[in-house]
């Protein structure tokens, strides 16, 4: 798995979608996440049919300031969101090998307030997801 984050402090600065891409092909990761993005939700139709065989996942219609987006070749990887905020995205992603797991990008707020609420969200995330790992425990049979 190659994975490639990248805070681009605005996607949408000129040459910056340019920088972005030429990394992605340079480096090819099969999941791409970019934070701070500033993207607005109007534009990301348009910049998600610039790689062909990608599906995502953002959280743009949560703020207008656009600052998750995560992308993944879908030959390799199948994501479904898990939890979905103002300031964190977890996906549950499984590739072709079999390896599963999750993955979250996070983006912090500035303040302590908000910072609190993040590890809240992220803290009842992986309760849940502990309790469904605990949940397949117990329907497997140790010998």
């Amino acid at each position: 798995m190659s994975l490639l984050i990248w805070n681009v402090r605005g996607f949408n600065k000129k040459g910056r979608s340019k920088d972005v891409m030429d990394h992605f092909h340079k480096h090819s990761p099969s999941v791409l996440a970019l934070v701070e993005t500033q993207v607005k939700l109007a534009k990301v139709m348009r910049l998600n049919g610039c790689v062909h065989h990608w599906w995502s996942c953002h959280h743009f219609h949560l703020s207008r300031r656009g600052r998750i987006w995560i992308a993944w070749g879908t030959s390799i990887w199948t994501c479904f969101p898990v939890s979905v905020s103002l300031q964190q995205i977890t996906l549950y992603v499984t590739n072709r090998g079999g390896l599963e797991g999750h993955l979250t990008i996070v983006y912090g707020e500035n303040t302590h307030g908000q910072r609190e609420q993040l590890w809240k969200e992220h803290t009842a995330t992986n309760y849940q997801l502990a309790l469904d790992c605990i949940r397949r425990l117990e329907h497997c049979h140790i010998y």
